[in-house]
């Protein structure tokens, strides 16, 4: 984030749009169609160059640019992969600078990024509002991932808190001093938080962040959506 780089180009011979006369403007029209023509080859190969980069890289967002005029034109021609992940138009043209380019772009992803955030923490509160398979808390959260019952771990950007770990089962615990599995020992651990992160991730759980203050906060900073219901 914050740096721009060109990883492809291409380049077509589009005839620039000069009206000449003829008889009752044919010539004009003929010229039209040609231009017209230069273009949709031009934003086909324009797509599958994309679609190329998106099989090579599999990224999530896409930002588009050109003239507003060719837009309906340009669109159409996307596969459908790069269509549902289609996010913006930036509103730029082959003369604008990559630090303009760059400016418009991270403008963007930070809007989409705060709508997805809001979007992931109201769905966790209605989940949770509702009973559903969601559970919130560091006590509850970790008693979920001990088991294997955490579906996607939801927590707030920089959030950390102090914990205890069993040394031979590795079930994380907000203050058991022996493991309720094992009844070992358990063992202090500045940032709990870090551990069920790194817990969920070893057991291939989606882990999620929203950026503080959100609605999050009145749940204690954290919670998941669960596997089946609590």
């Amino acid at each position: 984030m914050g740096e721009i780089s060109l990883v492809d180009s291409l380049k077509s011979d589009v005839p620039s749009r000069v009206r000449e006369g003829g008889w009752q403007g044919y010539e004009s029209k003929r010229i039209e169609r040609h231009i017209d023509a230069h273009l949709h080859d031009h934003f086909k190969k324009a797509s599958l160059k994309t679609f190329e980069l998106f099989k090579k890289n599999r990224f999530d967002w896409l930002f588009l640019g050109c003239k507003e005029e060719y837009r309906s034109d340009f669109e159409p021609l996307l596969h459908p992969y790069l269509k549902e992940r289609l996010k913006g138009w930036l509103k730029t043209d082959s003369n604008n600078t990559e630090d303009k380019i760059l400016k418009q772009t991270l403008e963007m992803e930070k809007k989409l990024k705060a709508e997805e955030e809001a979007t992931l923490a109201q769905s966790l509160v209605s989940e949770l509002e509702k009973g559903g398979r969601a559970v919130s808390g560091m006590k509850e959260v970790l008693r979920k991932l001990n088991t294997w019952g955490v579906q996607s771990l939801v927590l707030s950007r920089n959030f950390s808190a102090e914990g205890r770990t069993c040394p031979k089962c590795h079930y994380l615990y907000v203050d058991e001093v022996r493991c309720p599995v094992c009844q070992v020992k358990t063992e202090k651990v500045q940032d709990i938080v870090h551990e069920s992160v790194h817990a969920a991730l070893d057991k291939k759980v989606q882990v999620r962040y929203i950026t503080p203050p959100s609605k999050l906060d009145r749940y204690g900073k954290i919670g998941a959506f669960l596997r089946f219901k609590a």
